[in-house]
């Protein structure tokens, strides 16, 4: 068992009260983090954890209604365009949240598991097993799942997690170093 995304979901967990007298704290798992967690374990753990795959589609197309609709028209209003879906958009801002609290090597991962699972040439182990609970893997529910991954899948390529962010403009100045050095700037 893997134990990739363990440290970012405590890291990113959030203090929950139980009980005043005697207090009762409880740190929890966010949303962004719970995805994580649980698209690495179904990826680890195919097919018994079939589970998890329902759980990853009520996740991705219910985040925006945990509170985050209102980003929309705040920090995330660039997701409005011609072709808008609720749906999807709560995909996108679930997956720039996942990018915030998740380290590189998480991300590569993520990234991976996305890659494999939405490719051409997949099986589509992953939307089979979300769309279980419809009993159906072809038609409305195979387009819409594959289309929630899909926009998951396309934060990773426009967010870059910090980190890498740095590391490539660091890799861009050297870059330009060398070649004013070469041209004689």
């Amino acid at each position: 068992m893997t134990t990739t995304g363990f440290d970012e979901a405590f890291e990113s967990s959030i203090l929950l009260r139980i009980k005043d007298e005697p207090p009762l704290d409880v740190k929890i798992c966010t949303p962004p983090a719970l995805m994580v967690l649980k698209l690495i374990a179904w990826d680890d753990k195919y097919p018994e954890r079939a589970d998890d795959a329902i759980d990853i589609k009520y996740i991705l197309e219910t985040y925006i209604e945990a509170g985050n609709d209102d980003r929309l028209y705040g920090d995330d209003n660039d997701l409005h365009d011609d072709d808008f879906d609720y749906t999807r958009a709560s995909a996108r801002i679930l997956g720039r949240d996942i990018v915030r609290v998740s380290s590189q090597t998480t991300i590569n991962t993520v990234l991976q598991i996305l890659d494999r699972e939405t490719d051409e040439n997949s099986d589509y182990k992953l939307i089979t097993d979300m769309n279980r609970s419809h009993g159906s893997f072809q038609g409305e529910y195979f387009g819409s799942t594959l289309q929630l991954l899909q926009q998951l899948k396309k934060v990773y390529s426009k967010e870059l997690h910090p980190e890498t962010r740095n590391n490539i403009e660091a890799l861009e100045k050297r870059l330009w170093g060398a070649v004013d050095k070469f041209v004689g700037f």
